[in-house]
């Protein structure tokens, strides 16, 4: 994989402060992305991916057990270049609030914003092409197995331009396009409006549990934000939630362009 053009004006966020309480994997207690499918861990895999395209400053938010994540990726990942946010009270809070804990370190350099999510595993063709995409505000879909995903899946609908008109639930939408990606692209003025969007969005505390799509559909129609998406792709995409999602993940190989951040590797 070639090195991404333009690297160097994005900052990486990675959100991993999640709980997991539905994987129910007998025996494994850690926070998902430390999960491994054929002997890599999806946190391994995620770094090695980002690392083989130049990127190198990335930070991660963490939550639960986060000393578990910090510990692998010093003692088992060659990658120093992590900064780690610690949310110690994300059992209260949801994706979106979590984002926003986001905003003090993006005003330090106020970059144009990456936005990953640790517990996927998917084919990285995705996030070049979201990356090359010229739109500078991007919300990556898949309509990778989209018909048979469940009325709870987080959907989305565009218009024939690609611009994104609303994200709810797919039992909620009417002819949806594709479900949510959790690749995002976020340019640094866009960033801005939404971190202010966020200051008065949390004062409602009913919102601190909203995920972070729900936050994305209710800024957009609240300040008529533009935001594209990429075409209908149908490349190999999973989102770990249950033992039925890690079994069919474990049926793909999706490391090819990976570089390896082992030590010993």
């Amino acid at each position: 994989m070639d090195k991404i053009k333009g690297k160097n004006n994005y900052s990486v966020v990675i959100l991993a402060a999640g709980i997991g309480s539905r994987l129910n994997k007998i025996g494994f207690t850690d926070p998902k992305c430390l999960l491994k499918i054929h002997g890599r861990t999806l946190l391994e895999n995620m770094l090695g991916n980002l690392k083989s395209r130049g990127f190198k400053n990335i930070d991660m938010i963490v939550g639960y057990k986060y000393s578990r994540i910090i510990d692998f990726v010093k003692s088992d990942i060659k990658f120093s270049g992590i900064n780690f946010i610690t949310i110690k009270n994300y059992s209260t809070n949801g994706h979106a609030y979590t984002l926003y804990k986001y905003k003090k370190k993006w005003l330090e350099q106020k970059r144009n914003i990456i936005m990953l999510h640790a517990d996927l595993y998917y084919d990285w063709k995705y996030f070049d092409e979201i990356l090359q995409n010229p739109n500078n505000d991007m919300i990556g879909m898949t309509t990778y197995k989209f018909l048979s995903s469940g009325p709870s899946s987080l959907a989305i609908n565009i218009d024939k331009d690609y611009r994104v008109k609303t994200i709810k639930h797919k039992k909620l939408l009417k002819n949806p396009n594709g479900q949510i990606l959790c690749i995002n692209k976020i340019s640094s003025k866009m960033a801005e409006k939404l971190f202010s969007f966020m200051d008065s969005y949390f004062k409602n505390k009913d919102y601190n549990k909203k995920p972070w799509e729900t936050l994305f559909d209710d800024f957009i129609n609240a300040t008529n934000a533009t935001f594209y998406t990429n075409g209908s792709k149908k490349y190999p995409w999973f989102n770990i939630n249950s033992l039925n999602d890690l079994k069919s993940a474990e049926k793909h190989h999706l490391y090819s362009k990976y570089i390896s951040t082992k030590k010993n590797e």
